[in-house]
């Protein structure tokens, strides 16, 4: 009999996710470079720590990655922050097939990978049922343009995150903007003065808070 969920149903070990500043010296000031995304706000590169990567090892794949820049530079940690998740939500801690029951002979619908956010709906045994969904933008989504319900073993889902904030520096000889494809989106990459941030999307503005730990607040 399935019963509503319990923070202690949710047995994933905690999942590690790494937010980067890029950082450069341009035009005799600091600057930090900021993300475009075509669906979702101006946001800072971020992602999840993979199994078996150091927050660094993190930071400077994710940066790579969501940049396009294969030439960054490890700056050092900023801090970190652990969040202990509402109840009806969770963070997938492993990649694995989504069932139709709460049983691993059922059929398998589909994927969830690691690091994705997930209502959980509730229990049965070993198994939670979870429900991932996507809305064609954030913020103000028009419509849910996917979504997925199933069956997960109860390992595979994690009630805890931890984030780490570190810094990366780029070199000076990065143009101004440019584009870059990854995680099946074109992205635009486009520096901007500390004094002059534009507000970044709803989740990530209090994020801020960190890079002022490692360089001064515009006046």
């Amino acid at each position: 009999m399935s019963q509503p969920p319990d923070a202690a149903m949710l047995k994933g070990a905690p999942v590690e996710k790494v937010t980067v500043f890029v950082m450069a010296e341009r035009d005799d000031t600091q600057q930090v470079l900021l993300l475009y995304h075509p669906h979702a706000g101006i946001q800072l590169p971020a992602g999840t720590v993979e199994a078996g990567e150091s927050a660094m090892e993190a930071a400077l794949r994710e940066g790579q990655e969501e940049t396009g820049l294969a030439d960054l530079a490890w700056g050092g940690l900023l801090g970190e922050e652990r969040s202990d998740l509402p109840l009806d939500q969770a963070m997938m801690a492993l990649t694995t097939p989504v069932y139709t029951r709460p049983a691993a002979t059922s059929s398998a619908m589909g994927t969830l990978r690691r690091g994705l956010t997930v209502e959980v709906v509730r229990a049965a045994g070993d198994f939670l049922q979870v429900r991932y969904t996507e809305t064609d933008r954030y913020p103000d989504p028009q419509y849910m343009s996917f979504e997925l319900l199933g069956w997960v073993p109860d390992d595979a889902v994690a009630a805890v995150r931890i984030r780490y904030f570190a810094w990366l520096s780029a070199p000076v000889s990065t143009p101004v903007s440019w584009t870059n494809f990854n995680d099946h989106h074109h992205f635009t990459l486009l520096w901007h003065r500390l004094d002059d941030l534009p507000e970044l999307v709803a989740p990530q503005a209090p994020w801020l808070r960190f890079l002022w730990r490692g360089f001064s607040p515009p006046a």
